[in-house]
């Protein structure tokens, strides 16, 4: 079960620069082999990498998916819809891939699972600023690129898959995302467009 208090405060301490957040970022771009052998041997919670880092780091494409936009209203939905069906999205993926670790012959471990993807989305999360800025929306083509890159050597350190199995691990955790990415986002942006 979900501990929302505990959640807040973990999201608190992110927001505030009271974590390895920031750090863990630099890192994973520049030196991602040694973040992945950190991200091996740290024992964190479910609620802390999800609310210490996804909720914080889901901010990002939302924010920069607000530039661009005439109307500010619009612009405010656009950005919840694509916050939250991140998160979703990244905690279905995750849990999907726990029920299918044994015929993958991997870490059925939700917690380990949650780290990889959101550690390797990373890039993809701060690709998504720039996506309406004039001249620089190539950055969120580069991030994903680079996340598929993140997502393809985690497994061999978090996930330990035979090496046979690293690329389909890669491929349905990409397939699950989209898939849930786009039923979450289609769902919760026809809700929160009854606001309208």
């Amino acid at each position: 079960m979900v501990d929302f208090e505990q959640g807040k405060e973990f999201f608190k301490e992110s927001i505030t620069g009271k974590t390895r957040l920031f750090d863990r970022c630099k890192n994973i771009l520049l030196k991602p082999a040694q973040e992945w052998m950190a991200i091996k041997v740290e024992n964190p919670s479910a609620e802390r990498v999800i609310f210490g880092s996804l909720c914080v780091l889901a901010f990002l494409p939302a924010i920069g998916k607000m530039f661009g936009r005439d109307d500010f209203f619009v612009a405010l939905l656009t950005a919840a819809t694509i916050y939250i069906s991140m998160v979703i999205s990244v905690i279905a993926a995750a849990w999907i891939l726990t029920r299918m670790a044994r015929k993958l012959e991997s870490s059925d471990d939700f917690t380990v699972l949650i780290q990889w993807i959101v550690y390797a989305w990373i890039p993809m999360f701060i690709g998504g600023c720039f996506k309406y800025i004039p001249y620089l929306s190539w950055v969120e083509i580069a991030g994903w690129i680079y996340s598929l890159y993140l997502l393809y050597t985690g497994t061999e350190v978090l996930l330990k898959p035979p090496e046979t199995k690293r690329f389909a691990i890669v491929a349905l955790a990409v397939i699950f995302w989209a898939a849930f990415y786009a039923l979450a986002s289609t769902g919760v942006g026809n809700i929160l467009h009854l606001f309208r």
